[in-house]
């Protein structure tokens, strides 16, 4: 890797980590916010490449782990559900909710977050013994129905952050250039 993508890998990591960390201490809603890890992650992606991306996705959860305190249900959220989601939006990058390939992307989309939220739900309480927000919604719909509804719920989501990092990235790139 170039020095330059040393460089944006290891800011991307200090920023989701950052966000992480606040996230686990300060912010009683655990779900939104690391919603931006994700976001910060397709940047990565789309800024340095495979070998920049993935070195950011081992950092980034591994540093999570050691700022959360290990098995938390922050740290779960973030690696069952954010980080991997990085890795599929820029497979994904070629497939956007703009024209025909929506039909591709929406169901692919929708199947990750309904088997990784179902995942959650069955590792978090198994693993920390912590409840969160989609295991109270499990305990009062059941594991499959509350999966599909938080998959459905995450669609739009996955529209605003592949289009916010495209936007975001191309902007940074235009600034860089001056």
């Amino acid at each position: 890797m170039k020095s330059k993508s040393i460089a944006y890998v290891a800011v991307f990591c200090a920023l989701a980590v950052a966000i992480t960390t606040l996230t686990h201490y300060v912010i009683p809603a655990k779900t939104v916010p690391l919603a931006l890890v994700s976001l910060v992650g397709i940047m990565a992606f789309k800024m340095t490449g495979w070998g920049g991306g993935m070195s950011f996705v081992f950092v980034t959860g591994l540093l999570s782990f050691v700022f959360t305190g290990g098995l938390s249900i922050t740290f779960f959220t973030l690696v069952v559900l954010f980080i991997p989601y990085t890795v599929l939006a820029h497979v994904l990058r070629k497939l956007k909710y703009t024209d025909k390939t929506a039909f591709i992307r929406g169901p692919i989309a929708y199947a990750y977050f309904f088997f990784s939220s179902f995942a959650l739900m069955s590792l978090a309480m198994l693993v920390t013994g912590a409840e969160s927000a989609l295991y109270v919604m499990q305990e009062k719909t059941g594991v499959w129905v509350a999966s599909a509804i938080f998959a459905i719920a995450c669609l739009p989501a996955d529209f605003f952050l592949s289009s916010s990092a495209i936007i975001i990235s191309d902007r940074i790139s235009k600034t860089k250039k001056r």
